[in-house]
This record gives structure tokens, C-alpha cells and sequence, in this order.
């Protein structure tokens, strides 16, 4: 896996508490689609090319609305693959519900 596949599945990770508390600012059925709509369009400022070389460069003007983008924008690339590297994880489960 490359390092930045790494660094952002790192990020998903921290991020998902910080969403699981932002419920107030952020609406999954509302917002997600119109989000995702704005990391595909190269002009927008929410762009997910344009967020991840501000990223890849630690930008810290980055705002918890531009990394959230940047975590939903990956959720489109055919690398997303959340479920790929959770072996231990499903063992664990699987231990749980004998």
C-alpha cells in the first residue's frame, strides 16, 4: 500500500469519531451526495485532487469541512476498499458470535 493510501485510511479512522460528534454540522442523507458532487468538479474548491495535494503537503489551513470532503472524495476512488484489511478484525467478531 502506498504511503498516502495509508495516511488517509489513518485519517478515516480518526475522523470517524469527529464525525460520529459533529451530527450537528453535518447531515449524512443531506450533505454526503452534495460533498461527493463537489470532489468531482476539478473548479471547485472542494475539489478532491486539489484537497489532497493540500493534504499531502500537511496545509494547516485545512478545515475539518475540507478533510471530511477529502475522506468522502475517496470513498469514489477505485482504492477505497474498507473492507480489504479487516482479517483480525472479523476473527475477533467471529470469536464474539460462536
Amino acid at each position: 500500500m502506498t504511503k498516502i493510501i495509508k495516511t488517509i485510511i489513518l485519517i478515516i479512522l480518526i475522523a470517524t469519531g469527529q464525525i460520529a460528534f459533529g451530527q450537528s454540522t453535518f447531515n449524512y442523507r443531506k450533505d454526503f451526495k452534495n460533498i461527493l458532487a463537489k470532489t468531482k468538479d476539478k473548479s471547485d474548491n472542494l475539489s478532491y485532487e486539489k484537497l489532497l495535494k493540500r493534504f499531502t503537503v500537511n496545509d494547516t489551513t485545512l478545515t475539518d469541512y475540507d478533510v471530511l470532503a477529502l475522506l468522502i472524495g475517496y470513498t469514489d476512488k477505485p482504492e477505497y476498499k474498507p473492507y480489504s484489511d479487516i482479517t483480525t478484525e472479523r476473527e475477533i467478531y467471529n470469536l464474539k458470535w460462536r
